[in-house]
């Protein structure tokens, strides 16, 4: 009997090979995947995306602080900011990070990927394809369609269109996005409500395999990750801004600390069912580092809001470790 859609048999499913290479580590983002950041209306997405698409074509570390592989070919579509503006922006980070080939910019209000004869994707897909690009990042989301966001039947055909990019030519596909107005407890403070945060159909929700969310804090901006396709915990990256170099930096205290040590310290909490005391994490993460280190990262999670610490009800000599609520 002859099938007609394109099933797999058992045999041809085990041996099959899916080509892919990991772009940054973790999982973030590697060939073909999708990476959608959120964040309030101008807390600074324009710049943690313009800083990684440097950091991704020049090889260094993804906001200074994960493993990029190699350096990688990176088109930066950009459609909010005036051209000057723009400019600017960019010249700060090539004086940082120095001059390359690596990266190709489009600033224009007049790009639709839905635009009714396709021209505009066909136009950007030839370009991918020719120039061999790894990574297009779109900045933002909203500007670049016609779509109703809310309604899933009208984003699902623009997001086949992403698919195709990542699916036939093998790019990673970055876009930068809104979250919804911050809902409020009834003392006005905000409630954290995860993805749904993020504006738009469910449909947008799922379609990423990494979510960065970018949210202000003490020092600047705080990236948190979920990684749909990665086992580990990835803990936050807390940025500073800066008035000279990259617009935005690793705090100081999480800057020489490898990512596995933090990731470690969550593991532990985790396996520990969230508790755990103070002591014994450190002498944990002691089998993987020296008591300075182990210590420093203790310190840098309970600073940046990762863990809150407080006295042991059963033994008051001790302190104990938790999530932050």
């Amino acid at each position: 009997m002859q099938l007609v859609l394109p099933f797999r048999s058992d045999d041809e499913l085990a041996t099959a090979e899916f080509p892919y290479e990991e772009i940054v580590e973790c999982g973030v983002l590697g060939s073909g995947t999708r990476l959608l950041m959120g964040g309030d209306a101008k807390i600074g997405k324009s710049y943690v995306a313009l800083q990684a698409a440097w950091d991704l074509a020049t090889a260094s570390p993804f906001l200074g602080t994960l493993q990029v592989m190699r350096p990688n070919r990176v088109l930066v579509l950009q459609f909010e900011l005036a051209e000057r503006l723009w400019q600017r922006r960019y010249l700060r980070c090539r004086d940082f990070y120095g001059k390359t080939d690596n990266i190709r910019t489009l600033s224009t209000k007049h790009f639709r990927l839905d635009r009714e004869d396709g021209s505009d994707f066909d136009k950007l897909y030839h370009d991918i394809k020719e120039w061999e690009a790894d990574v297009v990042v779109f900045d933002p989301l909203y500007y670049m369609h016609d779509a109703n966001e809310n309604e899933a039947q009208e984003m699902t055909p623009l997001l086949r269109l992403l698919d195709r990019i990542a699916d036939e030519l093998g790019c990673a596909v970055m876009l930068v996005h809104h979250k919804r107005k911050p809902t409020l407890d009834y003392k006005g403070r905000r409630v954290a409500t995860g993805i749904s945060e993020f504006r738009g159909s469910s449909v947008l929700h799922a379609w990423p395999d990494t979510l960065m969310e970018v949210t202000a804090s003490r020092a600047g901006l705080t990236v948190n990750f979920e990684l749909r396709n990665y086992d580990g915990v990835l803990p936050p990256i807390e940025m500073e801004w800066q008035s000279s170099g990259p617009p935005l930096a690793p705090v100081e205290r999480l800057r020489a600390m490898s990512p596995a040590l933090l990731r470690k310290a969550i593991e532990l909490l985790r396996e520990a069912n969230g508790a755990m005391r103070a002591a014994e994490m450190k002498r944990q993460l002691e089998r993987h580092s020296s008591p300075a280190i182990a210590r420093r990262v203790i310190d840098a999670l309970l600073a940046q809001g990762t863990f809150s610490e407080a006295d042991d009800p059963d033994d008051k000599r001790h302190k104990l470790i938790r999530f932050k609520q």
